[in-house]
């Protein structure tokens, strides 16, 4: 015979296991719980225990909760939205598109499903599905100001950037304290030509933000404001407001990697930045886009031989194409500027492979890899210039100002 006082013996057990981050000892006595009493484990516990580890990026075991609590109840459709943001943090956004359709099935009035899938579709470049999920958002709630926001996002990757304004001034009119809103708006004009304009904006963020009028004083916030201060070319001041937010919280992850994006790609301090991204890899191991950081600054810094290392196990582990082409092509890279032609000629010819078999269609925009320190790098280093001019044209490809259709290396046979 069991009592209830043997469930809440494992779920003490269970809990105090989760306090010392033994998860799966954690939730193997959950499960033991649960079996001898369901009133004292249930999906609520499961759901909640995969959201704690999801806010430490632990989303690899957070979808082992979810999972668990979607076994307890197939029907609960956070657990199923959850689990998709989870997958989404694990740039698998097929499968986080699977999940968050499995909650819209269970309610087809969740706002944060539409919406979230519409993200994820997002990243596949598939803007136009992107907005038919927002637009239902939106029928939804046409407060939901991220759905209005996500919008605006998919008419500017669209380059269709008159329409991109319309929403985010929707947005804004909801609820004008969404600063990141504001910078989208201001970076759309700028791709109008309207430059006045989108000066105009960017300095009344920054006097709101400094008055402390309309934006809330929190992180996020500064966060923002050093974005705003980077993209005016003020570089020493986002180094200062990145900073200023890391004396609060040093292992912050969007003010870590703002800082290190900083060094990489505008100050061209490749060491600072390659000092940062292990920081940061060290805090989510494993984490494929971290470890592609790291090997792009470890080339940077001319550490050739360990940035491969990182670079074989992004290819092994992740299965993002936009991962696989970079990490080729700075494998390539850092053999050119070993000045080892044999082994340069083996990786220009997987590179090749992978853009006929692969990569036909696709261009990796801004907003998945920036390109500027690595052009940096290659404009400074000492590599023939047959050589530069080689990996710059890939860039070129990469970045979709090249057809490769039209380049007769990527056709023939």
């Amino acid at each position: 015979m069991t009592s209830y006082n043997d469930a809440s013996i494992w779920y003490d057990k269970a809990e105090a296991f989760f306090k010392k981050g033994e998860y799966k000892k954690a939730m193997e006595c959950y499960e033991k719980s649960n079996k001898i009493d369901a009133d004292v484990v249930d999906t609520w516990t499961f759901n909640g225990g995969g959201n704690f580890l999801f806010d430490q990026g632990n989303y690899e075991e957070a979808i082992e909760y979810y999972n668990k609590a979607l076994e307890m109840e197939p029907g609960y459709k956070w657990a199923w939205n959850n689990k998709g943001l989870a997958l989404y943090n694990l740039k698998k956004y097929e499968e986080s598109i699977n999940c968050y359709d499995g909650a819209i099935k269970i309610d087809p009035d969740n706002v944060e499903a539409w919406n979230n899938k519409g993200v994820s579709l997002t990243y596949l470049n598939k803007f136009e599905e992107a907005i038919k999920c927002y637009d239902k958002a939106i029928k939804i709630d046409s407060n939901f100001i991220e759905a209005w926001n996500n919008k605006g996002d998919a008419f500017y990757f669209l380059e269709r950037y008159e329409e991109a304004i319309e929403y985010y001034d929707n947005s804004i009119e909801v609820d004008p304290s969404l600063i990141w809103t504001s910078i989208n708006k201001a970076n759309a004009l700028i791709r109008l030509g309207k430059n006045d304009e989108a000066l105009e904006l960017r300095s009344e963020i920054m006097d709101d933000i400094s008055e402390g009028i309309n934006y809330p004083d929190d992180p996020s916030t500064f966060i923002a404001l050093g974005d705003l201060y980077r993209d005016i070319g003020n570089y020493f001041e986002a180094e200062k407001t990145y900073k200023g937010v890391l004396d609060s919280d040093s292992n912050r992850l969007d003010a870590l990697s703002k800082l290190a994006f900083l060094y990489s790609e505008y100050l061209y301090e490749h060491n600072k930045a390659l000092e940062i991204s292990r920081q940061i890899l060290s805090n989510n191991p494993g984490d494929c886009l971290f470890m592609a950081n790291v090997t792009e600054d470890l080339i940077a810094a001319g550490h050739y031989e360990e940035a491969r290392t990182f670079a074989a196990q992004v290819l092994s582990e992740s299965s993002d194409p936009v991962l696989q082409i970079v990490i080729r092509f700075l494998v390539f890279a850092s053999y050119l500027f070993e000045d080892n032609a044999i082994k340069a000629g083996k990786e220009f010819a997987r590179i090749l492979d992978n853009y006929r078999t692969k990569s036909t269609s696709l261009k990796i925009d801004e907003y998945k890899w920036t390109f500027n320190g690595l052009i940096n790098v290659i404009e400074n280093s000492n590599a023939h210039i047959h050589a530069k001019f080689l990996l710059l044209i890939l860039i070129d490809l990469m970045q979709g100002r090249i057809d490769n259709r039209n380049l007769t290396c990527f056709t023939a046979t």
